[in-house]
Order: C-alpha cells, then sequence, then structure tokens
C-alpha cells in the first residue's frame, strides 16, 4: 500500500496549481483526473486540423500584478509564453462600436474622454476606483496580520467592495447609459450584470486587464494545464487521468484516503477536493454523517449562468470575412444597453429568445497555430439556461442544437457576411454539455454566482 502527503480529487486549474505548489514543497502528491487530460475548463481539443480552446478567453495581467508571482512559485512560468493581444475588447453596440486598445492605460483613457467629452472627470474617477483597490489588495495580502484591525480605515475600498454592488461604483463615477454599459462589458466573464455583482469580483481583475494588458496563452489552454502537470511530475508527485473517484474514506471524522471506480484504494494525511461539492456531499462523502447537512447549506445558494459555445473551424480567415476584425479578438456584440434585460434573458426556460447579446472570439488572429494556413478558428458564446435543454429526448436535442446554431450564424452574419459558407468544422456545448464535463449543476459555468450575499473575505 502507498500512502501520500496529498490526494487532489479533479485536475482543474485549482487541483493543478497546489498539487504544483505542494509538490515543489517536497509533498508526495497523487492527483487522480477522470478525464483523459488535465485541465478541467482549461483544455484544448482537436478536430480536424482544428485546435479548440474549450473556454480560455484572455487573460488580464501578466507583469504587474500576482498572477506572474503565483505562476513563478507554481514553476510554470517558464514553460509557457504569453501573446500579448493587440486589443482588450471591442464593443459593438446598436449605434455605436468602441475598442479598447491594449497596453496604454492612459490612451484607453483618452480614447473614452474624446468619445464621451463630458464624463471626463467620471472616466477618470473610475479608473481611479480599480487602480486604488489594486493598490489597497496588494497591501492587504502583505500586511494584513498587522493591518486587520484597522482595515476599514486602511483598506476602505477593498474592505467593503464585496458587499457594494459594482453598479455603485460606475454610478458614483458615471452618467452615461452608453459608457456604463462600455466600461462595465465584461461582465459576463463573471455572469453577472453590475447590479449583481459583488464589486470585488470585477474592480481587482480589471485593473490586470487595463493596467498590465490582455494575453492570451499561446497553444491556448490545454498548454498552460499541461505544465502543471509536468511540474508536479518533475517533483516526484503522480497524475493519474482516466481515473474516476467514487467515495472519499472517513475515518474518525478525518478524511483518510479515496476509492476509485476501477476498485483501487488510495491513502494520504490529506485530501483536497477540486470538484463540485454536490457531487462531494452526494456521492464522495454520502456515508459520513454530517454530509446531509452541508447538502441542505449548498442547495440553498444561488448557482451562476450556464451557456452555449458554439466553435466554428473556418476554411479561411476572420479578416477574408471582415477586413475590420484584422486585429480583433474578443468581440462582444450587444443589442442593447440594458445588461439586467440581457442576463434575465439568460434565465428564460423556454428556447424563446432573441439573443439580445452574444460574444465573438477569434483565436486564430492572435494564434495562427491552432488552424492551418489560410484557415481560422473562432467561437460564439451566448449565456444560457439549462432549464431550456433538460428534458429533451436525443433527438429533440440534436434539432434544438441545429436550429439555435442557425440563429447564431444568422446573427453573426451581419459582421462576418457568409460565415455558414466557409464552416468547415462546427461544435456545439450546452448547458447540458457543461454539467456532464463538470459535474456542477444545472451546467453552471461559475459555480456559486458571486453576488453580494455569497462573497465576501
Amino acid at each position: 500500500m502507498k500512502k501520500y502527503d496529498i490526494i487532489i480529487i479533479g485536475a482543474g486549474l485549482g487541483g493543478l496549481s497546489i498539487g504544483a505548489m505542494l509538490a515543489k514543497k517536497d509533498k508526495k502528491v497523487l492527483v487522480l483526473e477522470k478525464h483523459y487530460q488535465v485541465g478541467g475548463y482549461a483544455t484544448n481539443f482537436k478536430r480536424g486540423d482544428f485546435i479548440f480552446d474549450a473556454s480560455l478567453h484572455a487573460t488580464g495581467g501578466v507583469k504587474k500584478t500576482d498572477y506572474h508571482k503565483i505562476l513563478k512559485k507554481c514553476g510554470v512560468f517558464e514553460k509557457i509564453k504569453f501573446i500579448k493581444l493587440p486589443e482588450i475588447y471591442t464593443s459593438i453596440f446598436p449605434d455605436f462600436k468602441f475598442t479598447f486598445k491594449n497596453g496604454d492605460i492612459e490612451q484607453v483613457k483618452k480614447d473614452l474622454i474624446v468619445k464621451f467629452p463630458k464624463e471626463k472627470i467620471g472616466i477618470k474617477l473610475w479608473f481611479y476606483f480599480i487602480k486604488k483597490i489594486n493598490k489597497e489588495n496588494k497591501l492587504w495580502q502583505k500586511y494584513k496580520n498587522f493591518i486587520v484591525f484597522i482595515a476599514p480605515i486602511i483598506i476602505p475600498i477593498l474592505m467593503f467592495s464585496h458587499k457594494i454592488p459594482l453598479s455603485f461604483f460606475l454610478n458614483l463615477a458615471i452618467r452615461d447609459k452608453k459608457l456604463k454599459a462600455l466600461l462595465t462589458q465584461l461582465w459576463p466573464y463573471w455572469g453577472l450584470p453590475p447590479k449583481k455583482l459583488a464589486s470585488q469580483y470585477f474592480l481587482i481583475p480589471a485593473y490586470g486587464y487595463f493596467y498590465d494588458g490582455a494575453y492570451y496563452l499561446k497553444g491556448g489552454a490545454q498548454i498552460f494545464s499541461n505544465a502543471f502537470r509536468e511540474v508536479i511530475e518533475e517533483n516526484n508527485g503522480v497524475v493519474q487521468t482516466s481515473i474516476e473517484v467514487i467515495e472519499i474514506l472517513v475515518k474518525n471524522e478525518k478524511a483518510i484516503g479515496v476509492k476509485t471506480k476501477d476498485g483501487n484504494i488510495y491513502f494520504a494525511d490529506k485530501i483536497i477536493s477540486n470538484v463540485s461539492p454536490f457531487l462531494v456531499y452526494e456521492n464522495f462523502l454520502s456515508k459520513w454523517k454530517d454530509s446531509q447537512k452541508e447538502l441542505e447549506k449548498i442547495k440553498k445558494m444561488e448557482l451562476s449562468i450556464s451557456a452555449t459555445q458554439f466553435y466554428f473551424g473556418l476554411d479561411t480567415s476572420i479578416v477574408n470575412l471582415n477586413p475590420k476584425f484584422k486585429n480583433a479578438y474578443e468581440v462582444f456584440v450587444n443589442l442593447t444597453y440594458d445588461y439586467d434585460k440581457i442576463y434575465r434573458e439568460f434565465l428564460i426556460p423556454s428556447f424563446k429568445r432573441e439573443y439580445l447579446s452574444f460574444n465573438m472570439t477569434f483565436y486564430s488572429n492572435i494564434d495562427s497555430g491552432l488552424a492551418p494556413i489560410n484557415k481560422s478558428v473562432m467561437s460564439i458564446i451566448v449565456g444560457d439556461n439549462y432549464e431550456r435543454w433538460k428534458n429533451l429526448s436525443n433527438n429533440e436535442y440534436k434539432i434544438k442544437k441545429k436550429e439555435e446554431t442557425e440563429k447564431i450564424i444568422k446573427l453573426a452574419e451581419k459582421y462576418l457576411p457568409e460565415l455558414r459558407k466557409h464552416i468547415e468544422v462546427l461544435e456545439v456545448a450546452t448547458p447540458k454539455t457543461m454539467k456532464r464535463y463538470t459535474g456542477n449543476p444545472e451546467g453552471a459555468i461559475y459555480g456559486f454566482a458571486q453576488t453580494i450575499l455569497q462573497c465576501g473575505f
């Protein structure tokens, strides 16, 4: 019987990063993953000659934030290469379009002031909030043991931002509804509109995007996840894929090991679970006396939205479809400025929806290695609701996927003319795919919703 210091269930980025850190500290680490490759959502898949990124879009902040420190601490920073995007994102609204250039925050401010001259003070104030909360966060991370009792004075924005909606700071700075929508365009990354999203979750990462820049990992997310795996194995850790855990073994109120579907048992001093807590309490710890109590607690919590994602392998380049998208990477299309209305549409349980918003990502514009020469890879993602899909029969499910794909292609062709004529490969992932892939109830892509009531220190 081989015993480990740590067993980690699930090789998503959470499990891989803590596994790498512990392995580098000479801990005997075992990572068990039911999928055939590591990474969770941070994976690639291949269809024909096209490489698709399962979910990664852009990463904000590689040099000026703590992100690179964490990657160095994990031992993966030197194993990967970041490509700096020429643009952070482009927003398209009913009556105007705006592109955030990457890497020059002062130019971004100037461009915004030219577009919205009456909001000059507000624009500066908005970016002050972003910069200030980042400074406070660094102060907290460095001196939290010393300033905890005077935190409300030293770090006031950070201290209270987790209990204040993003719309509060937005309304303090900005009046113009178009500018409000433009500045909070990245809200789908968190799955909640500004009125519902806790400020902290948006403002801290926003610093990375606007003050450091937006990046993409060359080769896609799988390169990233594989780098963590390499570090674990280089430091005498073990990573096993296609191994499904079915039970966490408990003795005297202590987790002592795990049992896998193939009948093997592994023991360790500590067990870390990097999978859905519903799966943990309903399955892995179903024999534990307090499991039902914990399950009842989390069942009362609000889940995040789900999504449907369309993956396209095209027989031509994006620029051939629309020369204006030559340097584009992330393009958000909004048919309204009302993000609350868009969010409500995400939650509609029927298929009667207009698709008021969708996001196009042109991966091969940045990384040409993802597609053959003169071809391209892109995706379109829309917020979605598991209820719309869950009761469909297999045949109904296939028909509905085709219908929804037709809708989204028709919308996309307003910006990419004759898109359908150039589709060589097409894959569609619905909320049912998300649930099957992650085990999260209702295919909740962000787990629990990051609302005011469900966040904090």
